[in-house]
């Protein structure tokens, strides 16, 4: 998983980005922004930071609170999946791209 920080200012020309995490798809959210919060702060002073839905904990609230940023959330959060569908989990993939097996054994 990847999360960038990047600038969103109206008067600026072009955004660029100013952070980047890599982690395992199991890190949660919170978490990761709980982490890089402070080195994002570090490299540069923010005062107002939008992230989806998924990002909120009262832990990165206060964090965020405590050194004068604001975080403002979406109403864009993961949801469950699907029971009426088949998750890609139960594929087995080559090289990213090739289907080897599916649950159906239909290839």
């Amino acid at each position: 998983m990847v999360n960038l920080t990047e600038t969103c200012a109206d008067e600026n020309p072009v955004q660029i980005i100013t952070d980047y995490a890599v982690d395992k798809n199991t890190v949660d959210d919170t978490q990761m922004l709980k982490n890089r919060l402070p080195v994002i702060q570090e490299k540069m002073k923010i005062t107002d930071l939008y992230v989806d839905g998924g990002y909120y904990s009262e832990e990165v609230e206060l964090k965020a609170q405590d050194s004068g940023t604001t975080v403002y959330y979406t109403d864009m959060t993961g949801k469950k999946p699907a029971s009426n569908k088949i998750p890609l989990t139960s594929f087995t993939i080559k090289d990213n791209k090739i289907i080897v097996s599916c649950p159906d054994c239909i290839i």
